[in-house]
């Protein structure tokens, strides 16, 4: 994994996704340098607030220069700009308290550039909502441009990671392949826990399943070729809903997080955990045996 700072996978970990997911080098390099000298000193939380503040004011920069193309009716220019905003701000979300209370402004100003960005940016999107448990779980469909019902996959968060980070990773590359994708917050992420406070539980068939039956009732998808994928903490959703639901034709998983009892510590006070891969996320070799197991079971 990249490592910008010393010592402190949280923030490297942070960069590395923003990076993912399109940031700037140069951006993310205004945002970074005044941090250095901080973590000199010996007061965390204000290493926590400066960075906090760093990623948000990048955030409203690049949302102004958006708002200005789009002005000018440049909207190509200003989507990528919205959705660089919308990087930024979940970048500052993500390591903020979850008791402070500007935590879920930067999540809604995150959520703002987003979608402003998706609706300029001329991609095949559609937002979906499934209810569940008397509320709301959401998603991102990136469909292919050809029109031909597609393949599709459902994507499922890590522990701490949302939908849109994920699409801003890897939807073009599912789209150039002809493979429709849902990007959800499933409960215990995004939305789901922000908004609605589903929190997790083990038995992620149930919300897979109703993903599943937006899916198969899309007009653009087929629904004999429907998938399930998870990263990091997903790793263990995907396979647990692919073993209990046998709807699912496929089942993905990388970097699954499934035992944190000799790191977790490590990872909380800002140590590098024992096992990572070079991706950031914990190498754990996850088999897709374990469906079999599972069904067994």
């Amino acid at each position: 994994m990249f490592q910008y700072f010393q010592d402190r996978y949280s923030w490297n970990l942070s960069v590395a996704a923003s990076i993912a997911m399109g940031a700037q080098i140069s951006e993310v390099d205004e945002a970074l340098q005044p941090l250095i000298p901080l973590l000199q000193a010996t007061d965390k939380h204000a290493a926590d607030e400066a960075w906090f503040q760093n990623w948000m004011k990048l955030g409203e920069k690049l949302a102004a220069l958006a708002d200005a193309d789009a002005e000018r009716g440049n909207g190509f220019s200003a989507s990528s700009k919205f959705l660089r905003a919308a990087n930024y701000f979940l970048i500052a979300e993500r390591i903020a308290s979850w008791t402070d209370s500007r935590r879920l402004n930067a999540y809604g100003l995150a959520l703002q550039a987003f979608q402003k960005g998706l609706t300029l940016s001329g991609a095949k999107v559609e937002r979906v909502e499934v209810q569940y448990e008397g509320a709301t779980l959401s998603g991102w469909l990136r469909l292919p441009d050809k029109a031909k019902r597609s393949p599709a996959i459902v994507f499922y968060n890590g522990f701490d990671s949302i939908k849109e980070m994920h699409y801003l990773m890897f939807a073009d590359i599912s789209a150039r392949r002809g493979i429709a994708t849902l990007f959800v917050d499933q409960e215990g992420t995004g939305e789901a826990i922000r908004y609605h406070g589903l929190a997790k539980r083990h038995d992620t068939e149930v919300s897979a399943g109703q993903f599943f039956d937006a899916l198969a009732a899309h007009f653009a998808i087929d629904s004999d070729r429907i998938g399930i994928v998870g990263l990091s903490m997903g790793g263990y959703c995907a396979p647990r809903a692919a073993a209990f639901d046998p709807r699912f034709k496929c089942v993905g998983c990388f970097g699954a997080f499934y035992e944190l009892d000799e790191d977790w510590q490590r990872i909380l006070s800002g140590g590098q955990a024992g096992s990572v891969s070079s991706d950031g996320f914990p190498f754990l070799n996850c088999s897709l045996a374990i469906v079999g197991q599972l069904r067994n079971d």
